[in-house]
């Protein structure tokens, strides 16, 4: 098997660099989601939408407090 034909068929996991195949979506070492990989073989991170959410949401209420406590 060539090199590159060995290379299509796995990516790293992007934490934990273990060799995973490329159909995986989780890495049986540390356990954590990984995407499609990219050009270098490496596995994407999956979006963290969860994240963003709550940062929005802590903003939000910080903005409320100092509008209650300083402007009411």
């Amino acid at each position: 098997m060539a090199e590159k034909e060995k290379k299509d068929l796995i990516k790293k996991c992007p934490y934990c660099t273990t060799p995973l195949k490329v159909e995986d979506k989780l890495c049986f070492s540390c356990k954590k989601r990984v995407g499609p990989p990219d050009a270098r073989g490496v596995a994407t991170v999956p979006g963290r939408w969860k994240s963003y959410v709550y940062l929005l949401l802590a903003l939000g209420l910080v903005v409320a407090y100092f509008q209650f406590v300083f402007f009411r």
